[in-house]
């Protein structure tokens, strides 16, 4: 399975023995120091559900939460954490002229993939159909926070629960999280929207930012053969809960090379 999944494996297996499902990342240590495992802070990151080792996949599908300040606990049921990814439909992939520069196909990192989909006015024509609205951006960023939320009314308290943006767009009082990834996997950790939004959110309801709207864009890319292909996913949270994330909408940009530089 591979040293991480292994991990995993034997910390959820240590925590379902002990009767405990809460636990510590000086347990992730102990385990990682076991088997020479340097990056135990790697350990907990699962950001789609295939990466689960087999015993999380059987009967209650248990899943990770973060509960900050190096805490976390697994919980059954990984439908209300992971989302499957809606498929495109007929009628929803539309071909992009497309002028690359040098710098476009030089590295396929996930800022890469937000530079391509912003300097290439992609994001503009898919959050508001308009390739010359004012987009005021803010890089990626890391901090932490505190927050109460639910997962599918199931109470939840974080503390100094660390959370990354990857880029943060601004349209008027309109705040969009924008998560970027390579590839196209079935299904993608919500957390990764839902923790930004959260921390937006926070904001909002102590009257600190005058935000209208929070939404939240998740945007894959995948190159073979040439062909450069964004798909993107835009979604909602009604509420302060995980397992409600809803569709807006989604849209499929097929990038075609008209003038290499």
């Amino acid at each position: 399975m591979g040293k991480k999944r292994d991990i995993l494996e034997n910390i959820f297996l240590y925590c379902m023995g002990r009767g405990d499902l809460v636990f510590h990342n000086d347990l992730v240590r102990e385990f990682c120091d076991e088997v020479n495992f340097r990056n135990h802070h790697d350990v907990t990151k699962i950001d789609r559900t295939e990466l689960y080792p087999p015993s999380m996949q059987r009967g209650a599908g248990y899943f990770l939460i973060h509960l900050g300040d190096g805490w976390h606990q697994f919980i059954p049921n990984q439908s209300l954490a992971y989302h499957e990814l809606e498929p495109i439909g007929v009628g929803e992939s539309k071909p992009w002229p497309y002028v690359p520069s040098i710098l476009n196909d030089f590295d396929s990192s996930e800022a890469n993939i937000l530079s391509v989909a912003y300097n290439q006015l992609i994001l503009h024509d898919f959050l508001y159909a308009d390739r010359l609205a004012p987009l005021v951006v803010y890089f990626s960023r890391r901090t932490k926070f505190n927050s109460n939320y639910t997962i599918d009314s199931t109470p939840v308290s974080a503390q100094k629960m660390q959370m990354e943006m990857d880029l943060v767009l601004l349209r008027d009082r309109d705040v969009t999280i924008v998560e970027a990834k390579n590839g196209f996997p079935d299904d993608f950790a919500v957390y990764q929207l839902f923790n930004p939004f959260l921390y937006f959110d926070n904001f909002r309801q102590s009257g600190k930012l005058d935000i209208e709207s929070i939404q939240c864009c998740y945007v894959q890319r995948e190159r073979e053969y040439g062909t450069s292909v964004l798909r993107m996913h835009l979604y909602r949270f009604p509420k302060r809960d995980m397992a409600a994330i809803e569709l807006v909408r989604k849209r499929e940009y097929v990038l075609e090379m008209t003038n290499p530089l």
